[in-house]
């Protein structure tokens, strides 16, 4: 009764604060009148440490976890400052036990997490910012531009939300290895996965662990439990509806924890749409032709890395548009041929290729560490040597000589 009540207050702080103007203002529109918005100002990173409170309180109910006794460690666990803007949601599983032990500030620790510092400060201020401009630009007057460059303006945006989002985890890794602690990647080459399920292995990798950990799995096993028992006699017939419904209400609140708007809604009810599909043709493919499978040739998964990298763009259109109505309005120009400004967005190929590098040095890495997965990793150097401290200043110059310093944000910031 007491996890009961510990949670519907931590999640109806979370509602006050970041759904309460959305949630009245559709029950007003619905009831034919107008709602003012309350002047409420979201807490810096409120999602996040909720999420993680949640989590903390869940584990000690269900055993996971011991409660904590000291009010200091706890404090800490909550508002450790560099996963406070924007992640990664903390496991206090992981990070708990970590302020029990002896850990100190050494000079190894700020040489591995200094250069995960800037490594991810690279992503955001050269790769991420340049993007920002240009998809900023064409979002925010679509019909000045032409077909093929609101194409090249929503694949950009993907890429941006990645260097943007991944290059805070790393700098947020990097600070944490910094003090001597540990925080768990958060992203892993996700444009390398061949299926969404796959992708979301990779992609927010805290905020999915904790969604199938704390929702998925518990809805999955409720709904089982009810089908089970209203349908003995037929039961089989209805034994994919319980991880089917499971994903579209994990994915629904998925899209809400993104942000109180229809369009990240329809973003999240996609998202569990499109994993429903790939469930039931896995599950499909699996009883049929299992050989295939297992002996797939290396082209034909190149074609589903690229199938399933296109079919996310599109779905992002949802995720970055301010309203369902512009959401529909891209989808028509990039459908239809449009003439209009063509810009060939330079920052946008040379972010590609960047990507692109990095992939190809992680497919051989991992093939040189006998993996069948390739992994990401970061490029650490031995600043010991001559040529490590060499190549990270080289880093470190050209993350200084081109990045953008206009006006700048966090996308998730806003989350």
């Amino acid at each position: 009764m007491l996890t009961v009540f510990t949670v519907t207050v931590l999640l109806a702080v979370l509602g006050v604060f970041k759904y309460l103007n959305f949630f009245m203002s559709t029950a007003f529109m619905l009831a034919g009148k107008t709602w003012s918005d309350l002047k409420i100002i979201l807490p810096l990173g409120i999602s996040f440490y909720m999420l993680s409170a949640i989590g903390y309180v869940l584990d000690v109910s269900w055993g996971k976890l011991k409660a904590e006794q000291s009010l200091l460690d706890m404090a800490l666990f909550l508002s450790f400052f560099p996963k406070q803007v924007c992640g990664p949601i903390v496991n206090a599983r992981d990070f708990l036990p970590q302020l029990k032990e002896d850990r100190r500030i050494t000079l190894d620790g700020l040489a591995v997490g200094v250069q995960i510092f800037v490594f991810g400060l690279f992503k955001k201020i050269v790769l991420a910012d340049h993007l920002a401009v240009f998809v900023d630009d064409v979002f925010y007057a679509p019909a000045a531009y032409g077909t093929a460059t609101i194409w090249l303006a929503v694949f950009s945006y993907f890429l941006q939300l990645y260097f943007d989002f991944s290059g805070y985890s790393d700098m947020a890794v990097g600070i944490s290895k910094m003090f001597g602690y540990d925080l768990a990647r958060n992203f892993n080459l996700p444009f390398m996965a061949r299926n969404i399920a796959e992708f979301w292995d990779r992609w927010h990798i805290s905020l999915s662990s904790w969604l199938n950990e704390y929702v998925f799995n518990k809805a999955a096993t409720k709904l089982n439990h009810i089908i089970s028992k209203f349908s003995k006699n037929n039961f089989e017939r209805f034994i994919n509806i319980p991880p089917y419904a499971a994903m579209l209400i994990t994915f629904f609140l998925s899209g809400l924890w993104h942000g109180a708007g229809l369009t990240f809604i329809v973003w999240g009810l996609l998202q569990g749409v499109i994993s429903i599909v790939h469930r039931s043709y896995s599950t499909w493919m699996k009883a049929k032709h299992r050989k295939f499978i297992r002996s797939k040739p290396e082209w034909l998964i190149a074609i589903d890395i690229l199938a399933n990298y296109f079919t996310l763009n599109l779905v992002s259109v949802f995720f970055r548009s301010d309203s369902l109505g512009q959401a529909f309005y891209m989808f028509k120009r990039m459908f239809s041929w449009n003439a209009g400004v063509a810009q060939p967005y330079i920052w946008s190929f040379v972010a590609y290729a960047v990507l692109f590098a990095a992939t190809m040095i992680a497919c051989r890495q991992s093939r040189k560490n006998g993996k069948k997965k390739v992994e990401g990793f970061y490029p650490i150097f031995n600043l010991n040597t001559v040529t490590g401290l060499t190549c990270f200043f080289i880093e470190c110059g050209l993350t200084i000589m081109l990045a953008y310093f206009g006006e700048t944000y966090f996308v998730y910031g806003q989350f």
